[in-house]
C-alpha cells in the first residue's frame, strides 16, 4: 500500500502543479468536478475541486479509496489517505503550484466552432503541438473549460461539471484533520521493481 501512496503521489505531483502564472485569476475561489478518463489509467477516475488564489483542496476516489489532496501556497503537498488515517507530505519547489490551464492563452490554439457539450454552449478549440492535437470546450461565458480531449495515445479526456465560482471556502477545507500520521516522502522512494507495479501484476 506505501509503494501505491508514492507512486500516486508522484504522478499527481508531475501533473497537476505547474510554476504561478503571471495572469490574475478570473475569479477568488471556485469549486468543480473532474472526470477523466485515459488509457493511461487504470479506470476513470472523479474528483472534486476546491481553489482559492493560495489554498488547494482535491478529494478523489480512486479503486474505492478515497485519497485528500492539501496543499497551500508556499508550503507541502499533503497527499492524505482517510481510510488509514496517513499523509504523505511532498515538498514542492518554490515558485510551485497548481494553477488551471488558461487554454485561451495556449500559443498556437485556434477557434474552430461552436457546440453544446453536456449542455453548456461552448467555443470550440484545437490546438496541434508535437502531433498530439488537443480540443477544448469552452463555457462562452465563464471562460472555464467544460471538456478537454487529447488526441494521443492515451486517448484522455476532461469532463469539467458543477462549477462555482466566487463562493465562500472555509479555511478548514485546506487544513489536515488532528491526529493524522504524516509521512515523508523523501523517506519512501522504493526500489525500481516496487515502483513498476502500484497496482499489482504488470
Amino acid at each position: 500500500m506505501i509503494r501505491k501512496i508514492f507512486y500516486l503521489a508522484l504522478i499527481f505531483t508531475f501533473c497537476m502543479f505547474c510554476r504561478n502564472s503571471e495572469a490574475a485569476p478570473k475569479y477568488s475561489s471556485i469549486k468543480y468536478n473532474l472526470t477523466v478518463s485515459s488509457k493511461s489509467l487504470p479506470e476513470k477516475t472523479s474528483s472534486t475541486y476546491y481553489k482559492t488564489a493560495d489554498s488547494l483542496r482535491i478529494e478523489t476516489v480512486l479503486r474505492g479509496k478515497k485519497s485528500v489532496t492539501i496543499a497551500r501556497k508556499g508550503g507541502p503537498a499533503y497527499f492524505y489517505y482517510p481510510g488509514e488515517n496517513m499523509a504523505l507530505s511532498l515538498s514542492l519547489p518554490a515558485g510551485v503550484f497548481y494553477e488551471e490551464v488558461d487554454y485561451l492563452k495556449v500559443p498556437g490554439i485556434k477557434l474552430v466552432g461552436q457546440e453544446t457539450v453536456n449542455g453548456v454552449f461552448c467555443d470550440v478549440y484545437e490546438n496541434d503541438v508535437s502531433g498530439a492535437k488537443t480540443r477544448v470546450w469552452i463555457n462562452k461565458e465563464t471562460e472555464f473549460p467544460v471538456r478537454v480531449q487529447v488526441f494521443d495515445a492515451a486517448e484522455t479526456t476532461m469532463d469539467y461539471s458543477d462549477v462555482e465560482m466566487n463562493i465562500p471556502l472555509d479555511n478548514s477545507l485546506f487544513v489536515l484533520p488532528d491526529g493524522v500520521k504524516i509521512m515523508d516522502a523523501k523517506n519512501m522512494a522504493g526500489t525500481k521493481e516496487e515502483m513498476e507495479s502500484p497496482y499489482g501484476g504488470r
